[in-house]
């Protein structure tokens, strides 16, 4: 772990970590999600999500396997965590943001050997941010991918979709504020 990110989460508050398996299983994670009001190391970054808000609803979003609150993805070169914020966020869920505050970060932390297709090892983050909506574009929103629907349900409605324990220690902070 380098100095920087180790200062970053030194500096964060750990309200989250479980495990976890992507790539059909085959790679093991370990997640930890931290609070925080500091960017974390950039090189590191690799996603931006960000759970949307408005008044006492949460966007749910609603893939294959099952319900998240944080939509968002891939950083491309030159973009800043902005840019691919509001381009994931429209392209998965059809909604521009009115405004954006950063709540905090996910750390990954590969368990498994290192693949050639992993961007950095054995550590990246995804950052998080709470946002508002602005304006729904149902045009913009992907017809054809991994996202099967994005929608605004009230949080007292949230209980029966078995959330992962980041997303509840997200919202949770949301709502505590």
């Amino acid at each position: 772990m380098s100095i920087e990110l180790a200062q970053t989460l030194q500096s964060a508050t750990l309200v989250a970590e479980e495990d976890a398996l992507w790539g059909e299983g085959t790679i093991p994670l370990k997640v930890m999600s931290y609070l925080s009001q500091e960017l974390p190391p950039m090189e590191l970054i690799t996603s931006v999500r960000a759970l949307v808000t408005r008044e006492d609803q949460v966007l749910v979003i609603r893939d294959p396997l099952n319900h998240h609150l944080l939509p968002g993805g891939q950083r491309q070169d030159g973009e800043t965590l902005m840019q691919t914020l509001r381009r994931e966020l429209l392209e998965e869920t059809g909604w521009s943001l009115a405004s954006t505050r950063l709540l905090g970060f996910k750390h990954f932390r590969y368990l498994g050997p290192r693949l050639e297709t992993f961007r950095t090892y054995p550590d990246f983050l995804q950052v998080i941010y709470h946002a508002t909506p602005e304006a729904f574009h149902p045009e913009a929103r992907e017809q054809d991918g991994y996202e099967l629907e994005a929608v605004f349900r009230p949080r007292t409605e949230l209980a029966p979709l078995k959330l992962s324990a980041s997303d509840q220690a997200f919202l949770k902070a949301i709502y505590e504020l």
